[in-house]
């Protein structure tokens, strides 16, 4: 049987770890504990099994917070913590005992349980529920826009819409198994997701890994603790581990405290040693920590299984399907009919066929943009005007105004309308929209 290191980082005690990879910062959910004081102000702490945290007031009047943080995922970022909202887009940052909205977004109900996750400064999340349907798509928040933009991707393939998804997070990539997905008969049913997806932040790909099929459902737990690549959690009584690496899911020893374990707190792992949180069975209201080793010398771990998939089957299959494309390539009636001409840049010119016209710095930044990518956001553009000293709707209308000004161009340049820049809805987030050069081709 393979053996296993454990790595154990004392950062994890919070359930929130951080790894410092030439500067990379990666985080998860941390477990925030409240109470209300004799002035009924809330107060908060992280949930630590080591020691008992002086408490933190939260002063604010918002009705959103005063009924209690129920309704927020914690985050402990570099900066502070921030406050993201479950059913929407809201993001409250708090420092000390301010706290402060800083975003422009609303209670959308689009990504209810999604994946939400820090990776350096960039706040993530991935999947979703809302409105009938489950999203398969990332949005980031943008503090340039205060809004949570559309994550491109260069994937052909994807995931089916996930909520409730386990996760692991690291340098290079995003881990999703477990969770939820609909019926695709009927959105009104929820079914358990048993496919491994990997997303690389390297080449911005989706991959399936393989399929877990050791448990009737697997959701996201406050509690689930990632060190390295691993996956720790309680689920039916029995710690698990889900090594990544190897895609082997690991069982440890059973304990019968496992069983009292309360989902929604913190657990940490030192030594050796695991510290979860039990209730009284009795006194359900009533709770204690508790340590114990995760498995003595005469005790084992055993692999119950190997979820990823055997990939020489799929190489196989790759070569087979290279050796169509190429034969459908050579087949001179399948041959793509290249365009004769393509609008360029050069020396601040766009030149198209003999004619040219001049373009100012601003329009020879976007139309490089253009031309470059084969779809722009809005925060693209915003990016490169980044040096104005303008607001926010101001750098708005001056998009939009270059972008009119490079289409007048483009159609004078062309005699037609075949050179556009045009816009339409994401089909994935309809709340956002992408650009692209229209031309003969597409």
């Amino acid at each position: 049987m393979k053996r296993f290191t454990i790595i154990v980082s004392c950062i994890l005690a919070l359930n929130a770890f951080g790894q410092s990879h030439s500067g990379r910062i990666l985080g998860r959910p941390i477990v925030l504990e409240t109470q209300t004081d004799s002035l009924e102000w809330i107060q908060y702490r992280p949930q630590n099994p080591k020691a008992n945290l002086p408490w933190s007031h939260l002063k604010s009047e918002d009705p959103e917070l005063t009924a209690g943080l129920a309704s927020f995922v914690p985050l402990q970022t570099r900066e502070g913590l921030l406050l993201v909202e479950n059913q929407g887009g809201k993001v409250f940052a708090v420092k000390d005992s301010s706290i402060q909205r800083i975003d422009h977004s609303f209670t959308h109900k689009n990504q209810i349980n999604s994946v939400l996750f820090q990776r350096n400064d960039t706040i993530f999340r991935f999947g979703g529920y809302g409105y009938f349907s489950a999203k398969h798509f990332m949005t980031y928040f943008a503090p340039q826009t205060k809004e949570w933009e559309y994550y491109l991707t260069k994937s052909m393939v994807h995931p089916p819409g996930l909520f409730t998804a386990k996760f692991i997070i690291s340098e290079e990539r995003l881990i999703v198994f477990g969770g939820q997905i609909l019926n695709p008969s009927n959105p009104y049913q929820f079914e358990p997701n048993q496919e491994i997806w990997s997303f690389s932040f390297t080449d911005k790909q989706w991959t399936q890994l393989g399929k877990m099929k050791s448990f009737a459902l697997l959701k996201h737990q406050p509690s689930d603790l990632q060190i390295g690549d691993t996956l720790f959690f309680i689920e039916g009584g029995n710690l698990y581990g889900f090594a990544s690496a190897e895609g082997a899911l690991l069982k440890y020893p059973q304990k019968n405290t496992y069983l009292k374990h309360i989902p929604q707190s913190t657990m940490s792992l030192e030594g050796g040693n695991i510290t979860y949180l039990i209730q009284h069975k009795q006194s359900p209201v009533v709770s204690r920590w508790i340590t114990e080793p995760l498995f003595s010398e005469f005790e084992q771990v055993a692999t119950i299984e190997n979820a990823y998939w055997d990939f020489r089957l799929g190489w196989y299959l790759l070569s087979a399907l290279i050796f169509c494309l190429f034969v459908w390539w050579i087949w001179p009636s399948k041959k793509l009919q290249v365009p004769e001409a393509f609008p360029l840049l050069s020396d601040g010119l766009l030149v198209y066929k003999r004619k040219k016209v001049p373009l100012n710095p601003d329009e020879v930044s976007f139309m490089q943009l253009f031309l470059d990518r084969d779809q722009v956001m809005v925060s693209d553009m915003i990016d490169l005007l980044s040096d104005r000293k303008m607001v926010y709707s101001q750098k708005m209308k001056l998009k939009d105004d270059i972008v009119a000004s490079l289409n007048n161009k483009l159609f004078f340049l062309t005699d037609s309308e075949a050179f556009q820049i045009v816009s339409k809805k994401n089909l994935e987030d309809k709340r956002m929209r992408l650009y692209h050069l229209k031309t003969p081709a597409n």
